[in-house]
């Protein structure tokens, strides 16, 4: 089992000031487990839900909204991502024609790689839209 945190150390962690070592070391059984005739397990298994006084502390802090940056750019994405689409839709239409292979080859590799990377784009505009819905959503 990992080491558990006492009270006070996440405390003076989550407030602000400095950790004192000692206040990390835990006793074998803590008194009131003694008074209460609970066994070293039952009080161990109770400070164990303390695991980390940090994760603690920023699990607990988290803004109740988008920054205003985020919602920007989530508002901005649909548009963008329709924006790729057609583009990717017209690329692949010019690719499809039977004409299109007997251009000359630069405009041939021009048109493919431009396909290639308007999907990796459309699908990291796709994967950010579903971060910032994720984010929006836990907040």
């Amino acid at each position: 089992m990992g080491r558990s945190w006492s009270t006070s150390a996440v405390t003076s962690i989550t407030c602000g000031s400095a950790l004192n070592i000692r206040q990390l070391r835990l006793p074998r059984r803590s008194r009131s487990a003694a008074k209460a005739g609970q066994s070293r397990f039952a009080a161990t298994a109770r400070r164990a839900t303390l695991q980390s006084p940090i994760a603690i502390a920023t699990a607990t802090f988290s803004p109740a909204q988008l920054s205003y940056k985020e919602q920007l750019e989530l508002d901005g994405l649909p548009g963008r991502i329709a924006g790729l689409e057609r583009e990717q839709a017209q690329l692949r239409e010019e690719a499809a024609a039977p004409a299109f292979y007997k251009s000359p080859a630069a405009r041939i590799a021009e048109v493919l790689a431009r396909i290639e990377s308007v999907a990796h784009d459309l699908e990291a505009l796709l994967a950010r839209w579903v971060e910032l819905e994720d984010i929006r959503k836990v907040r």
